[in-house]
Parts: C-alpha cells; sequence; structure tokens
C-alpha cells in the first residue's frame, strides 16, 4: 500500500469516527432535551396541583367564613324577632290596661 493510500485510509478514518462522535453527541443532546421536557412538565404538573390545592384550601376557608356569618346574620335576626315579639307582647299588654282604665 502506498503512503498516500495509508494517509487517505488514516484520514477517513478520522473522518468516520468524527461522524460517529458527532452523531452520538446529537443523540445525548436529543436524549437530554427530551428527559429535560419530561422533568420540565412534571415540575410544571407539581406547581399546578400546589396551586391547586392551595385555591382549593384557600375557598373551604371562604366558605366556613360565609356560613359563619350566615350564622351570625340568622342569630341576629332571631334575636331581633324575639325582641320584637317582647315588644309587641308589652305593648299589648299597655293598651289591654289602658283599655280597662278607660271602661270604668
Amino acid at each position: 500500500i502506498a503512503e498516500g493510500e495509508v494517509v487517505r485510509l488514516g484520514q477517513q478514518r478520522k473522518a468516520k469516527q468524527a461522524r460517529q462522535e458527532a452523531e452520538a453527541t446529537r443523540v445525548i443532546e436529543e436524549e437530554a432535551a427530551r428527559v429535560k421536557a419530561i422533568i420540565d412538565h412534571e415540575t410544571a404538573m407539581r406547581e399546578g396541583k400546589a396551586n391547586l390545592i392551595s385555591d382549593i384550601n384557600f375557598l373551604k376557608a371562604e366558605v366556613t367564613r360565609f356560613q359563619a356569618e350566615e350564622q351570625e346574620r340568622e342569630r341576629l335576626a332571631q334575636e331581633e324577632a324575639e325582641r320584637l315579639a317582647r315588644e309587641a307582647e308589652k305593648a299589648a299588654k299597655k293598651k289591654g290596661k289602658k283599655g280597662k282604665g278607660k271602661k270604668k
């Protein structure tokens, strides 16, 4: 084999090895990008889940607060109704006493 042929074969081998290394690097980079995309997606899902849990807890607290406010309104309305009933009863008693006094 001529010296020129040996050099050419050596260069071809180096070029082939460089292509193989470039292809391996490309495959590794693609796989790394795919894995990163999966990790990013999983992270986003976890963050979304945490946000939803936070929103649910906030809404539960709001419902509890609204229920407490409603119970307080109902209690105040009941007290007012009882107060008005007592006043009406007192007024009826006074009217009854005044009416009896006039008849005599």
